[in-house]
């Protein structure tokens, strides 16, 4: 995870799109890559260790910012957080 793949998702749903709104089709494309053991693995790991918060307070990641995002971003990284962990959840069950 990098924090610059949450600020894309952020303006991407700054232009209207929500990625709860793609539930189904993003649970397609898990489905697809999970035939291959390398991305099962890597799932299974992330659910465990899905931390979200070390990734924003990550120095590194914050210096690839040209200046430090506004609140609306980090709430918005807050509610995806809650939407990965659903996901994730959800397929690592099945």
């Amino acid at each position: 995870m990098k924090l610059r793949d949450f600020y894309d998702v952020f303006m991407i749903e700054k232009a209207g799109i929500r990625a709860e709104e793609l539930r189904s089709e993003i649970l397609i494309k898990i489905k697809e890559v999970l035939r291959f053991k390398k991305y099962r693995e890597a799932l299974k790991a992330s659910v465990k260790s899905l931390e979200i918060e070390e990734v924003l307070n990550d120095p590194f990641e914050m210096e690839m910012f040209i200046t430090k995002p506004d609140e609306k971003f980090y709430s918005s990284v807050k509610r995806f957080e809650k939407f990965l962990r659903e996901i994730a959840e959800s397929v690592v069950e099945r």
